[in-house]
Parts: structure tokens; C-alpha cells; sequence
């Protein structure tokens, strides 16, 4: 399955030409743990300099769990841990698309620099997307994919999705 999802033409709106061009997400990140995702491509995308107060990082692998990760990759979803609340923002250069491989079964992604629809997913997809899942201090059924967030999704089968132009 290979499936293109939203798109990132918008109008420019600014003061000048290199500002329409950056990419910055704030993340209100609670205590304890979130699920997140890397919207902006980053000089350094390492945990440190990303989130140098984090005690961990966690990333999903398939038919193996959980594994400590160092950075962070456009396209997965991934576990922090902080040790208290921390805003934090992250300046890059947006995405204007990011290919995230998905397999049978759950994995975590993230939607890169854009937004995309549960509802377009699963047309994309041909309705092998099963179901969307975000956490907020508990899961919830997701309607839209935010840049910056993580996600748990569902599929019948392995194949390539497409965030952003092709």
C-alpha cells in the first residue's frame, strides 16, 4: 500500500520570505509521560539538544516493543519522560512531506509539519486504517493527526503512507 495524505500548500503570510519558511512547535509537555512527534526538520535532532530536561525516550518497534531511543525521526510517534512540566520549543525547517513505513498491527507516528485526517487516512489507505489513538493523560480516539503529537494507529496490513505533496 503506498498512500499520500494532506498537503502543505498555504498561502505565505509575513514580513519576509525566510520567515514563511520556518517550521516551530511548541510542546506543553506535563510531567510524567507524552506522546510526541518531530514536526520540523532539526539541525540536531538528539534527545539532549531537543529536550535536554527529558528523562527518557522511548520508541515502538515491531516485534520487539519498546526501545530507549536517542533522537527523533519526522514520521514516529514516540514516549518522553519528563520530571516536571516544561514548555518547549522547536525551530526547523517544515517538512513538505515525510514517508512513514508502517507494518500490520500498531505502530506509532507522527504527521511531520502537517495535519491529516483520520477520515483522509482511511481513504488513503483503502480502509486498512483500523483505528487512531492520542494520549492525553489517557487514550482517546483521534480524529486528526497534529504536527508534534504522536499517535498510535492500527492497520490490516504493512505498506508506505505519505504525509504532505509527493
Amino acid at each position: 500500500l503506498f498512500a499520500t495524505i494532506g498537503s502543505t500548500k498555504e498561502s505565505i503570510t509575513g514580513s519576509s520570505l525566510a520567515e514563511a519558511f520556518q517550521c516551530e512547535q511548541i510542546y506543553e509537555l506535563p510531567a510524567s509521560w507524552s506522546m510526541l512527534s518531530l514536526a520540523c526538520e532539526v539541525e540536531d535532532p538528539s534527545l539532549g539538544a531537543l529536550f535536554p530536561t527529558a528523562i527518557s525516550l522511548f520508541e515502538f518497534v515491531e516485534n520487539s516493543g519498546y526501545r530507549t531511543a536517542t533522537s527523533i525521526e519526522p514520521g514516529k510517534g514516540y514516549w518522553i519522560n519528563m520530571p516536571a512540566p516544561a514548555t518547549v520549543v522547536v525551530s526547523g525547517v517544515p517538512l513538505s512531506s515525510c514517508v512513514v513505513n508502517f507494518p500490520a498491527g500498531w505502530s506509532m507516528v507522527g504527521p511531520c509539519s502537517m495535519s491529516a485526517s483520520v477520515a483522509d487516512m482511511q481513504v488513503a489507505t483503502s480502509d486498512m486504517l483500523i483505528s487512531v489513538f492520542s494520549f492525553d493523560a489517557g487514550y482517546r480516539a483521534a480524529n486528526m493527526l497534529e504536527p508534534g503529537q504522536g499517535y498510535w494507529i492500527n492497520m490490516t496490513s504493512a505498506g508506505l503512507l505519505t504525509f504532505g505533496d509527493d
